[in-house]
C-alpha cells in the first residue's frame, strides 16, 4: 500500500517537470523470464548456421523466430555468447 506521504511527494516532483529514474535489473539472455534460448543453444545455433543450415530451420528446430536466428548470427544479441 502506498502512503499519502509518497503520493504527494511523487505528485510534487512530476509537477515540477522531474524524470524519475527507475532501475530495472537487466533481463536479457538467460536472465530472462520469457527465454527459450541459452547459452549453450546459442552456440549450437552459430554451429548449425556454419554448417550450412538455412536459418529459417534453425528457428524452427529452436522453437524461435527466424528474426531471432537472424539477429544472434549477426551478432545484434546474445553478443556474450561467445
Amino acid at each position: 500500500m502506498i502512503s499519502a506521504n509518497f503520493t504527494k511527494w511523487l505528485e510534487k516532483r512530476l509537477t515540477k517537470g522531474e524524470k524519475m529514474k527507475i532501475e530495472f535489473p537487466k533481463t536479457n539472455g538467460e536472465n530472462s523470464r520469457t527465454k527459450k534460448l541459452n547459452d549453450k543453444k546459442i552456440k549450437i545455433v552459430r554451429r548449425m548456421a556454419r554448417f550450412g543450415i538455412k536459418q529459417k530451420r534453425i528457428a524452427e528446430l529452436m522453437n524461435v523466430t527466424p528474426p531471432t536466428i537472424c539477429n544472434i548470427l549477426r551478432g545484434e544479441t546474445w553478443t556474450h555468447v561467445k
